[in-house]
Parts: C-alpha cells; sequence; structure tokens
C-alpha cells in the first residue's frame, strides 16, 4: 500500500511495529490508516463513508476536511461524497477570495490543492472495482 513516509512514521509507533516497508508491515500500516479514515467519518452514509475514506486516504484528511468545510459554507451537505468531490477543485489558489471568507488565515488549513482530477479518479477506480468484487462474490 503507498503510505506516505510522514504517515508511515506516525503509524508504526501507533501500531507497534519497527518498519512498515515489508509487505505484512506495510499492509497492516496501511489497513490501520484506512480504518481510522473510515471511522472519522462516522456521520456519512455507508457509501459516502467508503468514499470519504478512500478520498482521504489518497488526498490525506486534511484536505478533505478543507472541502467539507467549504461544502458546509456553501450549505451543501459535508458528509456527502458528492458535495464534498465537487468542493475539491475550490481549494485551488484560484478561489483566495472564497478562503478568506471561510478560514481567517486567508486559505485552506491543508495547503491548496491542485489535484483533485487524480483523487476523484482513485474514488471512482476504486469503487467499480469494489463493485465489481461485491458481484462476483454474489
Amino acid at each position: 500500500m503507498q503510505i506516505m513516509p510522514v504517515t508511515q512514521a506516525e503509524l508504526t509507533g501507533k501500531i507497534g511495529i519497527d518498519e512498515a516497508t515489508t509487505p505484512w508491515n506495510n499492509i497492516r500500516a496501511g489497513v490501520f490508516h484506512l480504518r481510522s479514515l473510515y471511522r472519522y467519518f462516522d456521520q456519512a452514509n455507508e457509501l459516502d463513508r467508503i468514499q470519504l475514506s478512500l478520498a482521504a486516504y489518497n488526498a490525506g484528511l486534511g484536505r478533505m476536511r478543507d472541502a467539507q468545510s467549504i461544502a458546509e459554507y456553501l450549505g451543501h451537505n459535508p458528509n456527502s461524497w458528492r458535495d464534498v468531490r465537487d468542493a475539491l477543485p475550490l481549494l485551488s489558489k484560484h478561489y483566495s477570495t472564497l478562503h478568506r471568507q471561510i478560514w481567517s488565515e486567508g486559505k485552506p488549513k491543508g495547503g491548496f490543492f491542485r489535484n483533485y482530477r487524480q483523487t476523484t479518479g482513485y474514488v471512482d477506480n476504486i469503487m467499480q472495482f469494489y463493485d465489481e468484487y461485491k458481484l462476483a462474490l454474489n
């Protein structure tokens, strides 16, 4: 599983392992991290919760929190993947006027975000595989 070095260092301490590069430890750390993200989105319905967790795994929890803040500011549901997905492009530097209305620092707490297409594509791809596996198991 792909885990950023800083996140990897945090996770090794939390789950009591020395490293997270060997396959066994890497999978343990990745599953622990994904489960932690899933627990964070406990206000969302099951499908949204899965999608929000996957997006946070890919883009980082801070960016997802920022997108939730934008969705909420715009009067949308911060626990809906569709609404949060629509807010992700608004994390780019281009929307600094909006950022100043939401955050006292004038920018998203997790920083600006340009690569929202990669995150939305990641979630779409995983969900497609998820749906195919569910069908295969029925």
